[in-house]
């Protein structure tokens, strides 16, 4: 009697599964560098300040002018998408992002920063929220808790670890860029994804472009699928106003630690952080969760 094995070629499901998770991987690097940006400039800013000579208004419009802009241009920018397709305003939003980092780069003066940081945030505007709807459309049920779950984490390192990638950049000084490589290092990031995003990223239009974080999923149950995407607008508008209010007390705490040193500085704004994480685990914890129907 003879018996006849059959192997299964090993790279016969590498395949689809890289193609199937490759335009997650595109698209989360816009949201890294988006919400990079928040945060790694922090640690810049006393290397910004006497590079540029740079009044403290200066400073302050440096740190909240991307906040203010990708905060007030996030619902546009989640409405173009709906009507002209996510991927081609996720790539146009990366593009502006990517051009504008650049120019902070490249900045003579303090004005000029200022005036390239408010237009890096409407190009991260326009993004963004595109990110979230891309998602939406191209993963569906436990694929989707995946997507969602490794865009959570993409956020929290580039949140957790934007100044300590700003710290480290600035140290090496690259080239003798200084502070301007934590701008610079934005550019290849968006130039990759730009150019692999039209073949690896499927085009979707209106429809159900939801911003689906554990924390807005919610509340977006049982939004209208016609307006999810303003709906998505608002929650990720609101989102972004407590990231600059975030930046802000942050900035606070460790500019005023400062004068005891680095190290004290970046301690107790860890611990802020820290504190206010456990916070919001707590009152995620009381938020209600949904029944299962018999």
């Amino acid at each position: 009697m003879t018996t006849m094995t059959q192997r299964t070629p090993t790279g016969t499901s590498a395949a689809p599964r890289a193609a199937k998770w490759a335009p997650l991987a595109v698209i989360l690097c816009g949201t890294f560098v988006y919400v990079l940006d928040f945060f790694v400039v922090n640690v810049a800013l006393p290397d910004i300040q006497r590079s540029l000579g740079a009044s403290p208004a200066a400073i302050l419009w440096v740190v909240a002018g991307y906040g203010l802009t990708s905060a007030a241009f996030l619902v546009c920018g989640a409405r173009l998408g709906d009507h002209y397709g996510r991927r081609r305003l996720f790539c146009a939003g990366l593009a502006v992002f990517t051009v504008t980092s650049a120019l902070c780069a490249a900045a003579p003066d303090s004005g000029f920063l200022i005036a390239a940081r408010l237009a890096q945030g409407i190009g991260a505007a326009i993004m963004a929220p595109n990110v979230l709807s891309i998602l939406g459309t191209t993963y569906t049920g436990s694929d989707r808790v995946r997507a969602i779950s490794v865009y959570g984490m993409v956020m929290g390192i580039a949140a957790a670890g934007g100044q300590l990638l700003g710290g480290l950049l600035i140290n090496a000084n690259v080239a003798g860029l200084g502070w301007r490589a934590i701008f610079w290092v934005n550019v290849p990031v968006g130039i990759a994804a730009l150019v692999v995003a039209p073949r690896l990223v499927s085009e979707s239009r209106a429809g159900q472009g939801l911003c689906i974080t554990p924390l807005t999923t919610t509340v977006l149950s049982h939004a209208d699928p016609a307006t999810a995407g303003s709906v998505a607008g608002a929650l990720s508008t609101a989102q972004q106003v407590g990231n600059s209010i975030g930046v802000a007390v942050t900035g606070v705490l460790f500019f005023g630690a400062l004068g005891h040193g680095y190290g004290v500085a970046f301690e107790r704004s860890v611990l802020q952080m820290g504190a206010l994480l456990l916070v919001v685990i707590a009152l995620t914890r009381l938020m209600p969760g949904r029944r299962a129907t018999a």
